[in-house]
């Protein structure tokens, strides 16, 4: 998982994206302060993400284990992230 911030956003979106792609990682979560969303990659069976954005009012299955939920509005009520939205 990435809090994406102005600084290295474009980097965590881009390279190091490709970087866990090519090593194989099952899923790779982006938390965008900003918007108040977090992109899920996962991996496909062609060795290649396919991502999908939440918003604050999903839930999203995390796909590597079996029984497990997290509310996007429950990421955002933690309060050090909460102070990263004012970036």
């Amino acid at each position: 998982m990435e809090i994406l911030s102005p600084s290295t956003g474009g980097r965590d979106r881009v390279e190091k994206r490709h970087h866990y792609e090519e090593a194989g990682v099952k899923e790779y979560w982006m938390v965008d302060p900003k918007r108040s969303s977090v992109e899920v990659a996962l991996l496909d069976a062609n060795v290649k993400f396919s991502s999908k954005t939440y918003k604050i009012t999903d839930t999203i299955k995390v796909s590597i284990f079996d029984d497990l939920t997290i509310k996007v509005a429950d990421i955002f009520s933690n309060p050090w992230l909460e102070n990263l939205t004012s970036l």
